[in-house]
């Protein structure tokens, strides 16, 4: 084999080379099973099945799904034969076996069936509990932030959450740029391309190789120009988030400092409750037994501190659920950031009642204090 030979096939492998490393860029087309079967294309290795977009069969085990069907069908009264006969072949279906008789296997089937709603029910149940648990959770975070230290535990939690949120969509941009970046072509050189189609077979092949690598290097150039204009909006606007909550957090933090100056007054929260008043008042109660109070806060009277200076009040207070003489449950309701200078509304969300029950609220401050406006 001369030397001419040995070359031209290291540069044919060089070719095939990088023609394998462009198409094993490409993402394997995506589909369902039931396209690839309708487009009979299900044994091509080009397509990936969703596994997860399947549909789920949804109910409990086949004695309660033979149930169902047997209801559905309207075969309840096995003295009707064809109700026998209809039950029979669903009991087939579901590869059950009759004991005794189909009549003994529809009954274990409807213990069945109430095993399987409880079961649905209680997890239905759980996840209403979860979210009320994380609901009040939230409204209790400042319960026993007194004076202003609440407003500054409200507002440096704002501007955490701004300052956390602007970095997971400055993450978010940087991995789109880098998956855009791993996921563009790299155009070949045309003068090694040339060069090694000249050493082969001329300049005739040089010519003709040249022209084919730059109309490769065109459609690899617009389809990366594509790929960059198709997520550039994507990636811009979650730049523009970004900038803007590091705004609203350098806003929130102008507040802080604003309000470290503002001077507390010393009222004790029996003075400054004469001042206000609870109206309004409502009882929501969830099927698991917690409950939710609303209520209005208003100031009657103006508040001074010092004499002289406009204050408005903030703290919290104490919803208590009555059943006749007894307390069932209480629910802290705490005054939003900027406490109460006219009226604003109060939640709390606590646990321990009834649906169909009876009861009484009976809202106390918890603790109050004034601050300077």
């Amino acid at each position: 084999m001369d030397d001419g030979t040995i070359f031209a096939i290291i540069v044919i492998s060089i070719y095939f080379l990088i023609r394998w490393i462009i198409e094993s860029k490409k993402e394997p087309t995506t589909i369902s099973p039931e396209q690839a079967a309708k487009e009979n294309i299900s044994g091509s290795s080009d397509y990936i099945y969703k596994v997860n977009e399947r549909p789920s069969l949804l109910g409990g085990t086949n004695l309660d799904r033979f149930f169902i069907e047997c209801v559905l069908a309207g075969c309840e009264d096995f003295s009707i034969k064809k109700n026998v006969e209809k039950a029979t072949l669903l009991a087939k279906k579901y590869n059950l076996s009759i004991d005794t008789d189909v009549a003994s296997l529809f009954e274990k089937g409807k213990e069945a069936h109430r095993k399987v709603s409880t079961d649905l029910n209680e997890k239905r149940l759980f996840e209403i509990r979860k979210k009320e648990r994380e609901e009040a959770d939230e409204l209790n975070r400042y319960v026993y932030f007194r004076g202003k230290e609440k407003r500054i535990r409200m507002l440096t939690d704002s501007k955490n959450k701004l300052l956390n949120r602007a970095k997971e969509l400055d993450e978010f941009s940087r991995k789109m740029s880098q998956g855009v970046a791993r996921q563009s072509q790299k155009e070949l050189n045309w003068a090694s391309w040339g060069g090694a189609a000249s050493a082969i077979g001329g300049t005739g092949l040089a010519i003709e190789t040249v022209r084919q690598v730059e109309q490769k290097n065109s459609q690899i150039r617009a389809q990366n120009e594509s790929m960059i204009r198709s997520t550039l909006p994507t990636t811009m606007k979650a730049l523009t988030s970004a900038s803007d909550c590091r705004r609203r957090a350098e806003e929130i933090q102008k507040q802080i400092e604003l309000f470290n100056e503002k001077m507390l007054g010393d009222q004790s929260t029996d003075e400054i409750m004469k001042h206000l008043s609870i109206s309004n008042t409502s009882l929501e109660i969830s099927e698991t037994g917690a409950f939710k109070v609303s209520a209005m806060v208003t100031v009657n009277e103006p508040l001074y501190i010092f004499g002289d200076v406009p204050a408005l009040a903030d703290g919290t207070f104490i919803a208590h659920v009555m059943e006749g003489e007894q307390e069932v449950g209480k629910a802290y309701m705490i005054l939003p950031v900027d406490g109460v200078t006219t009226r604003t509304g109060i939640v709390g969300i606590g646990d321990g009642c009834k649906l169909g029950n009876t009861y009484s609220i009976n809202i106390t401050p918890y603790h109050l204090c004034a601050i300077e406006q």
